[in-house]
């Protein structure tokens, strides 16, 4: 009976709410009323939104040192956790891995170690009694240092709400970039509310969502503001599984352990000639958004100030090899509005002292691209031919529930923006010196803007 009362409070609140105040720091509309919808029954039918008899689903891929690592999902555990692999389709090999509860659904990772790199592999993963999965397969990642070209997919702010044409257009054009790397704001799965469904039911359907790309092409993530608890209105009705990122935590693997950063909430690889380095924004730095001692948290996670210097220094180190120096985090540092000040005082001198090429970040609910941004907040340059200061942009643009977010002021940096459009970009490592950036349309599949960065790599 109590779960019923909270489920109907959460609803009439979802109804009756005029004013978004606290979604993820973004002040909306006042008359603009959030719509509450049902999810499909493909994952109502179902406890937590997947199959109660633990076959295997939910699968994303993520690099791993020398391997890649496969994750799934099952009802509850299975006794074993195995994925048999192989560059044909007899797969002839396996290894075992281990599954993750956070009191719900089950996680199971699997780590192909020692993979040969840019190889085609076959895999199949899952349970002797619950049942494998149907063969997919995937491209391994080049050495570091390769100067072959490749291409990223990057995705901001998605869910499951808006993002039917982002997830289409990124299903149809698949075969032009190599990997995905989604800058926060994952699923949305704590606006389940405004779904009639639950946590679980909601963070399964955007994972479905996905799977045709994350099963096929590691999918790189990081954590944002909606990934902090359960239900971001209400955190309080979280029970303590769905606190604290958790559920980030738990579900998804990325390779924090090789590169020495924390529980998947910052950590970094090479893949190529690029070093991509994945940060946090929303804890662990002071005055940081979500905590410790926000929204039931109770980190810290770890100092992670000292892990970015460390490995922005390892980075430089090695610029000769992997030129290309990439920083990732959900909030960004400038925007059009101006800058958040806290995120703006934790990376700017980090960025800046290590000559970092480009700082990629969600959040704001539009897309802005920015000409080469100094120290002191203005433009350094008015074009992209070898810049002396970083290059910043904003894509927090790929869909979510709480729809785009109005274009506020014109800084003489703003170069480009939309507020109109849900959509993706591709970025891509055209060769050592040149990295082209395109935003692509999601619901028309156009192109809508392109940008060429030139830098004197060899």
């Amino acid at each position: 009976m109590a779960s019923k009362l909270v489920l109907l409070s959460l609803i009439a609140f979802a109804l009756s709410e005029d004013t978004d105040s606290g979604y993820g720091g973004h002040t909306h509309d006042p008359n603009q009323r959030l719509p509450v919808t049902p999810l499909p029954d493909r994952v109502m039918k179902y406890r937590y939104g997947v199959p109660e008899d633990n076959t295997p689903s939910q699968f994303h891929l993520a690099f791993a040192g020398a391997g890649v690592t496969v994750a799934w999902q099952t009802d509850s555990d299975t006794k074993t956790h195995v994925c048999k692999y192989g560059t044909t389709t007899s797969l002839s090999e396996s290894v075992s891995g281990n599954s993750a509860t956070y009191g719900f659904t089950y996680t199971h990772i699997v780590t192909l170690p020692n993979l040969s790199s840019s190889t085609k592999y076959y895999y199949s993963c899952g349970d002797s009694t619950a049942g494998f999965s149907p063969i997919n397969t995937f491209v391994t990642h080049p050495p570091a240092g390769s100067r072959s070209p490749f291409a990223v997919a990057v995705i901001g702010d998605m869910g499951i709400k808006h993002s039917q044409g982002t997830t289409s257009s990124l299903e149809t054009r698949m075969s032009s970039y190599d990997f995905a790397l989604h800058i926060g704001d994952l699923g949305y799965a704590d606006d389940a509310y405004l779904y009639l469904g639950n946590y679980e039911q909601t963070y399964a359907e955007f994972m479905i969502q996905i799977q045709n790309i994350s099963s096929t092409r590691a999918y790189m993530g990081l954590p944002g503001n909606h990934e902090c608890t359960c239900n971001e209105a209400t955190p309080a009705v979280c029970p303590t599984g769905q606190r604290n990122f958790t559920a980030y935590r738990t579900r998804w693997a990325f390779p924090n352990a090789a590169s020495g950063g924390t529980a998947n909430m910052w950590y970094s690889f090479d893949y190529g000639m690029a070093h991509f380095i994945q940060v946090d924004t929303e804890t662990d730095f002071a005055g940081a958004p979500e905590g410790p001692g926000t929204h039931l948290n109770g980190g810290p996670f770890g100092d992670q100030l000292a892990w970015i210097q460390s490995d922005l220094q390892k980075a430089v180190n090695n610029r000769k090899n992997v030129p290309w120096i990439i920083m990732s985090g959900h909030r960004p540092v400038w925007y059009s509005a101006g800058q958040d000040s806290n995120v703006n005082q934790f990376l700017l001198p980090l960025i800046n002292q290590y000559k970092v090429d480009l700082y990629l970040s969600g959040h704001e609910h539009n897309y802005e691209r920015y000409y080469p941004i100094d120290s002191t907040g203005h433009k350094a340059q008015s074009d992209y031919n070898n810049p002396t200061s970083p290059i910043y942009f904003v894509h927090g643009a790929s869909g979510n529930v709480e729809g785009h977010q109005a274009h506020k002021g014109s800084p003489d940096y703003l170069a480009y923006y939309t507020d109109t459009n849900f959509g993706w970009a591709l970025f891509s490592f055209m060769n050592v010196t040149t990295l082209k950036w395109e935003f692509f349309d999601g619901d028309s599949n156009k192109l809508l803007d392109t940008a060429y960065i030139y830098k004197p790599y060899s």
